[in-house]
């Protein structure tokens, strides 16, 4: 009698450390936050997250052949979450997020919504070729189809770039690198799922592609950096962001990628003046340049 009082006073206190523990509580199996604590070394708190640094987490881990289990949970998350619609009246937007106690509450915010559709198409792309699981893709082409969409109703009429907000006459190069990686992999993703292309988006990512690299300007050797009303800005070396880091983004989407002298100057220009510093960086940047590294083979 005393030993089975005993073997149940163990478990019963084995059950209370359980419950009591961080790694067992809900919160930690919310699929953006069970990614954020294996890089909590790198995001500034974790009380709060922006989806679209979620997903250049994915993206990570999904380059280097890893925990794709969580790569889908969060994609299957975010798709759960978009907006139907926003404060804007937009579909296909997701706000950022905060964290209260136990609870993940959407802010009805967001910094910028020019980018993130384009990540995330570009990050599903990658997650259906790495894994094949071509479910997310049949079970969600609907919303992937609103979310391409919000691409091409923030474009602005006159420049053809991608604004950051609907309210907002200014597109950044590094928006619209990303806006272009999500025409392109909608695109890709038609055929890999045998789905009728739409030659909306097959003109835009050919259109958007060539306004971005005809925003190289052969005095300066770099990109315009940003877009404002017509009128463009040229990036200066030494100031890090938004300035090079732009530059880094067009490189890693391939801008001018037929041209080794000018991807090289510009990956020469930037390790230069940034590469030395980069531990110090965002953690989306350190893997857009780790990624940018590897694809030009540096």
């Amino acid at each position: 009698m005393y030993r089975a009082r005993k073997v149940l006073l163990l478990l019963t206190s084995a059950l209370m450390i359980y419950m009591a523990s961080p790694v067992a509580s809900a919160m930690e199996q919310h699929p953006a936050l069970a990614i954020m604590s294996r890089y909590k070394n790198d995001l500034p708190r974790m009380d709060f997250f922006e989806p679209a640094t979620i997903l250049f987490l994915v993206l990570n881990d999904l380059e280097n052949n890893r925990e794709f289990t969580a790569a889908g949970n969060f994609l299957r998350w975010y798709l759960d979450n978009l907006n139907y619609p926003d404060k804007h009246g937009l579909t296909g937007t997701i706000y950022d997020y905060v964290v209260i106690g136990d609870e993940v509450r959407a802010t009805r915010k967001y910094n910028s919504i020019g980018a993130t559709p384009g990540l995330f198409l570009h990050v599903v792309h990658k997650y259906v070729t790495v894994t094949n699981d071509k479910f997310l893709i049949d079970d969600n082409w609907a919303k992937l189809n609103d979310i391409v969409y919000t691409i091409i109703y923030l474009q602005n009429k006159k420049s053809g770039l991608v604004r950051m907000l609907p309210n907002l006459d200014r597109e950044m190069l590094l928006d619209n690198c990303l806006a272009y990686l999500g025409f392109k992999a909608y695109n890709e993703l038609c055929s890999l799922m045998d789905k009728k292309k739409v030659a909306l988006y097959e003109s835009a990512e050919k259109h958007l592609y060539k306004i971005l690299s005809e925003s190289y300007d052969e005095n300066y050797q770099t990109f315009n950096w940003l877009f404002d009303d017509g009128e463009d800005h040229q990036a200066i070396w030494e100031k890090y962001y938004p300035d090079s880091v732009s530059q880094l983004f067009a490189l890693y989407a391939g801008l001018r990628a037929d041209e080794p002298e000018i991807t090289n100057h510009l990956w020469e220009k930037f390790t230069a003046h940034h590469a030395g510093d980069m531990a110090n960086k965002r953690v989306e940047h350190r893997i857009i340049y780790e990624l940018t590294k590897k694809r030009l083979n540096k």
